[in-house]
C-alpha cells in the first residue's frame, strides 16, 4: 500500500544519498522545514524547493523483471535513477524509483526501456505532481 501511495520512508526506501526534494511533496513537507534555517544543506534544499529546480523525482512503476532496492538505472553510461523499494503486487513487480525528468520524459506511452539494465519501466505515477 505504501508503494502504491508513493509514501517512501526514510531508512527503508531512501537514505542520506537521496536529496529530500526527490521524495515528493508530502514526504518532503513532513521531513523538511524550508522556513527554518541552521541545518546542513538548508540553503540548497530551500533553493530547490522554492525554485522548483530539482531534476529528479519519485515515480511509481511496474518493472519488467525483478530488481533489488538500491539498483541503479543507467542509459548510455549516464545515471538516470534508481530503485528505492520493490514489492510484488498481484504477481507484478511494483517499485518506487527516482528518475531523472529527462528519462521520464523519454517514456513512450508510459514505458521506458532502460537498455543498460535490460529492464522496462511502466510509469504509473509521479510525485510531486
Amino acid at each position: 500500500v505504501r508503494i502504491e501511495a508513493g509514501r517512501p520512508l526514510f531508512g527503508i526506501d531512501f537514505d542520506s544519498t537521496i536529496v529530500p526534494a526527490e521524495t515528493g511533496g508530502e514526504t518532503f513537507a513532513r521531513a523538511v522545514n524550508v522556513a527554518k534555517g541552521c541545518y546542513v544543506g538548508q540553503e540548497i534544499v530551500a533553493r530547490l524547493h522554492f525554485r522548483g529546480g530539482h531534476k529528479r523525482h519519485l515515480h511509481g512503476v511496474t518493472l519488467s523483471r525483478a530488481l533489488m532496492p538500491g539498483s541503479k538505472f543507467r542509459s548510455g553510461g549516464t545515471d538516470i535513477g534508481g530503485v528505492l523499494d520493490v514489492h510484488v503486487v498481484d504477481g507484478q513487480m511494483q517499485a518506487l524509483v527516482v528518475l531523472s525528468d529527462s528519462a521520464a520524459a523519454a517514456a513512450t506511452n508510459g514505458r521506458l526501456d532502460v537498455h543498460d539494465e535490460n529492464v522496462t519501466l511502466t510509469l504509473h505515477t509521479r510525485w510531486p505532481d
